[in-house]
């Protein structure tokens, strides 16, 4: 069984989460939100905590804030007063009291597997076979170990992670995801003396021909992260078979590093697991499922036989593009709120959620979130505060495609009516909404802050992450852009 990391898995399912944004949101026959399932579901710890407590089946009510309009060519105000929700008045009119401790210390959400910002906020670790400290002022890299002659190429060095799907750094010492055959493990290595403990191990179901696992994320004292499984059968499509690889279900470990305990939450019916953020006493994430129950799936059997013969390019193809276009009219994304100390959730919303995975959707106990109509492309921007309960709608516009949270303001881009793109920021405190020029770019970003320090953005490419000061970033300056070589 081949381990891979989830940035280069390609099975059928990953492949069309790859491609979801290019698809049309013209799409008919959806389903919104949560809308086909009648209950919220009991979810049983599969650590030995034994039958979950049913989930509450009640829905968070959503204060609206102060709201924006989209005239077609990107975030604009409306020509009317602050009483008809223009965006004037959220600078004007509107302060948010957001719970936001220090995110670097409370909240790390990892921004990608191999990158993360140090707790003080002064620069990052990242992990290329071994783990390396980056300080952003002074343009220095070092490997994180003092032994002197030390080769830096086996477990021997401190620093060597090579084995790890992804690493992070916590309270004095660095944790490491690593998948072998039969199972995922959270390694903690602590630098002081090159001792190395497995946390928590998880066995992989006995049919996994396949599993990707996340990125770890940092919450508090608790770090979670997911297994996606995928099994393998052989198919007929016509005349033809070939094997096809299929996710079966996600596990998502969760581990209190205080008190030494982890559980893990199985979804046997799930796409994928999308962690926002948590606080001490619950967490949030998307949960991506696909609803079958009022249209059901067509096995390719069933299908080749309704539509005969067909002439394809590769066996299969036009099975999988019908099952791609099923896969996005019945997906279903829900925003869940887990309670720490019990097996059940309560939903945040009934609308379809985007799971955006460029950067942090966490800012110290504040998490953000999209909503968008999937025929209309109308997207509403919300923030919730996982201590306090408050809930507020920042923007509504259309066709926000990917958002982050980061230096407290959300940063997103909106795709036109011209199939061209423009970016934004929103404040979060303010409401304050602001364009990013881009220096006249519409079709990609000239610099993506995927993680942040005190006073840099980071684009956090596995290979060589760059830096620009937050100041030239706002002032549409991407000269002074440098990275790791």
């Amino acid at each position: 069984m081949n381990h891979r990391s989830r940035s280069k898995k390609m099975s059928k399912y990953t492949f069309f989460l790859a491609v979801l944004l290019s698809l049309s949101l013209s799409l008919t026959g959806c389903l919104a939100g949560s809308g086909g399932r009648a209950e919220t579901e009991s979810v049983a710890a599969a650590s030995g905590t034994g039958e979950g407590d049913s989930a509450e089946n009640s829905t968070k009510e959503q204060t609206e804030g102060s709201l924006g309009e989209n005239t077609g060519d990107g975030i604009e105000g409306n020509a009317g007063d602050a009483a008809e929700g223009s965006l004037e008045s959220i600078s004007q009119d509107t302060a948010y009291e957001w719970s936001t401790e220090n995110p670097f210390t409370t909240n790390s959400n990892c921004s990608f597997r191999k990158v993360q910002t140090s707790a003080d906020g002064e620069g990052i670790y990242y992990f290329n076979i071994t783990l390396r400290y980056y300080d952003c002022e002074s343009g220095k890299s070092s490997v994180l170990c003092s032994q002197q002659g030390c080769s830096h190429t086996d477990a021997s060095c401190v620093a060597w992670q090579g084995d790890a799907e992804s690493v992070g750094v916590w309270n004095g010492l660095w944790y490491a995801v690593v998948a072998d055959e039969e199972s995922v493990y959270l390694r903690s290595t602590d630098p002081a003396d090159n001792s190395r403990e497995i946390v928590v191990k998880t066995a992989l179901p006995d049919d996994t021909s396949d599993c990707t696992v996340s990125r770890l994320y940092f919450s508090h004292s608790y770090i979670y992260y997911t297994i996606s499984v995928f099994t393998e059968t052989e198919v007929n499509y016509g005349d033809t078979s070939a094997m096809s690889e299929d996710v079966e279900g996600v596990i998502l470990v969760q581990v209190d590093l205080e008190v030494g305990t982890s559980r893990e939450l199985t979804f046997e019916d799930c796409r994928e697991i999308t962690f926002l953020g948590g606080c001490d006493s619950s967490f949030a994430m998307i949960y991506t499922g696909v609803n079958t129950e009022e249209e059901p799936l067509l096995s390719a059997e069933e299908y080749y036989a309704e539509q005969g013969s067909v002439e394809e390019a590769y066996a299969g193809e036009s099975y999988f593009n019908y099952e791609s276009e099923y896969e996005y009219t019945h997906r279903e994304q829900e925003l869940r709120l887990y309670e720490i100390d019990t097996d059940s959730y309560e939903l945040l919303t009934t609308d379809y959620v985007i799971a955006s995975d460029l950067g942090r959707t966490c800012y110290g106990d504040v998490i953000a979130y999209v909503t968008r109509d999937k025929e209309s492309g109308a997207s509403d921007i919300w923030l919730y505060d996982l201590l306090t309960g408050q809930h507020v709608c920042l923007l509504q516009t259309e066709n926000i495609m990917e958002y982050r949270l980061e230096d407290g303001k959300v940063i997103c881009n909106q795709k036109l009516e011209s199939g061209e793109y423009s970016f934004w920021y929103i404040d979060i405190y303010t409401g304050a909404v602001s364009q990013i020029t881009n220096q006249g770019a519409s079709n990609y970003e000239r610099f993506s802050p995927d993680l942040e320090t005190n006073d840099y953005f980071v684009t956090a490419s596995e290979a060589a992450p760059q830096f620009l000061r937050k100041s030239d970033y706002y002032a549409d300056d991407y000269e002074n852009i440098s990275g790791i070589s």
